[in-house]
């Protein structure tokens, strides 16, 4: 199987009511929708997860083909990062959108409007079924309005499962929700108060523990936590000291440190409820769990 499949099949509807249909139907079968394009007649969303649906990207396209018929054409893909196979999860996806598409479109022309108003009052039955579609829940949950998260991590413990960790973020809540790197602190700045700063214009932080995250040390064998100039350090402790939520999150098997192996000012990070991240299998449903507490 390749990493992807599409299909097309005409339909005998405007494109642009086509474009509500699609719409609908991805609503309708719980995939995430992430870009809208009417203009474009154009949307890409992210399939639920599913025991047969690792959250491919589904992209839909409507082709106008006259004043009364469109082609639409539907493409789904892997979103894991250099993933080959797809095991017939793209041709279900496609197969599943089609099928959406049409029961969409029957129950549109069966809703009939209420007599009593003139004509020109009377509800669209298309965009009373639009309504009864958007009610439909999607997965992931949606973040909050001005959702920014920091992410709080060391390199040397947790680099590769950050990298994966922030990409999935993005994709789901926006590059603007999600603050990972502090390489670009500028010149001549108190590197304390810029962080501090930082953590204070976010509504959470994601401390992300690995396996070496509390013994690594300094080039003198000192446990990096001991240095008050440590940055995760501070990251944390400013997050506790102004009432920022804290959520661990634990990659390769670690575990939340104990308070008494934590300096002082980290202790109460031993007492937040954590969540782990494992590697595939079952890295996306982790993130989508992690996702859908932080909508909450």
């Amino acid at each position: 199987m390749s990493s992807s499949f599409e299909d097309t099949f005409r339909t005998a509807h405007p494109a642009q009511q086509a474009y509500e249909i699609a719409r609908a139907a991805l609503i309708y079968l719980g995939a995430q929708i992430q870009q809208e394009n009417p203009a474009q007649l154009m949307l890409v969303a992210a399939a639920a997860m599913s025991a047969v649906s690792f959250g491919e990207y589904v992209t839909i396209g409507i082709r106008p083909f006259d004043a009364t018929a469109c082609d639409v054409w539907v493409r789904s893909e892997l979103a894991a990062p250099g993933a080959i196979f797809d095991y017939g999860k793209n041709q279900q996806n496609v197969l599943a959108v089609q099928q959406a598409f049409m029961m969409v479109a029957t129950q549109a022309a069966a809703v009939q409007p209420p007599p009593a108003p003139p004509p020109a009052a009377q509800p669209d039955p298309f965009e009373l079924l639009m309504r009864a579609a958007a009610t439909q829940p999607e997965t992931p949950a949606p973040a909050k309005a001005g959702h920014h998260l920091f992410i709080s991590y060391r390199r040397s413990d947790s680099n590769e499962a950050v990298g994966r960790i922030y990409d999935r973020l993005v994709r789901d809540l926006g590059a603007d929700s999600v603050f990972k790197d502090v390489d670009n602190i500028p010149l001549g700045v108190d590197f304390v108060e810029y962080l501090d700063e930082q953590v204070k214009n976010s509504t959470g932080l994601l401390a992300v523990i690995g396996p070496t995250w509390l013994t690594v040390t300094d080039d003198q064998s000192w446990r990096r936590l001991e240095d008050p100039n440590d940055f995760v350090r501070i990251e944390i402790a400013s997050a506790l000291r102004q009432g920022i939520p804290v959520v661990p999150v634990l990659v390769r098997g670690a575990a939340i440190p104990r308070a008494l192996d934590l300096p002082e000012d980290l202790q109460k990070l031993a007492r937040r409820n954590g969540i782990s991240v494992r590697a595939d299998p079952d890295f996306h449903n982790d993130m989508t769990a992690l996702i859908r507490k932080l909508a909450q």
